[in-house]
């Protein structure tokens, strides 16, 4: 995530858990860095980033690793509001999960569905994701910052095609073509 929403959870967090230790990495390289380096018990929270997390990473973090992901279970994958924008979805949402070493596979803590008005922008899809997403975190605080425990999981699954960077590019090259022919 990046500092400014490290600083929100550092906050946010802290009013649960006020000894706790909190430690930002904005990357994959300052990820691994402090997994690394880490001290005992230690939890991971990701937050609307597209880093995938190494599996040796998630196998460190001993009290859960967890994923604020700005899309609804129905959009596993990669820019989730892009892909919803470019179909026309009629309704968008946000999902909190546990993570697994297959991105957008673990256990759903909850989500959120909301209505997207048409024709939806894939900026607009992303700010909305994002203000729910803050007050999705606010909610799961608590537990959250219980490192002794875990958020039980929701009956909600994961579903749909899990879109990829690749999925993406091929939009953009058929957005270009179509612009230039």
């Amino acid at each position: 995530m990046s500092e400014g929403e490290a600083d929100f959870f550092a906050r946010l967090l802290a009013k649960h858990a006020p000894n706790a230790y909190f430690a930002h990495a904005g990357d994959k390289a300052s990820l691994m860095f402090q997994a690394d380096n880490l001290p005992g018990t230690a939890r991971l929270i990701a937050f609307c980033t597209d880093v995938i997390v190494p599996a040796a990473v998630l196998d460190r973090m001993a009290a859960g690793s967890f994923n604020f992901h700005p899309g609804p279970p129905e959009r596993p994958g990669y820019r989730p509001a892009a892909f919803a924008a470019h179909e026309g979805g009629a309704s968008f949402g946000i999902t909190l999960h546990e993570m697994a070493v297959a991105v957008d596979t673990g256990p759903i803590i909850d989500c959120e569905r909301f209505s997207v008005p048409p024709p939806a922008s894939e900026e607009a899809l992303n700010i909305e994701a994002y203000r729910r997403l803050l007050n999705l975190a606010r909610r799961h605080a608590r537990s959250l910052a219980d490192i002794g425990s875990r958020p039980p999981p929701s009956r909600e699954r994961w579903s749909g095609r899990k879109t990829t960077r690749r999925d993406w590019r091929q939009i953009q090259s058929r957005r270009k073509l179509g612009a230039t022919a």
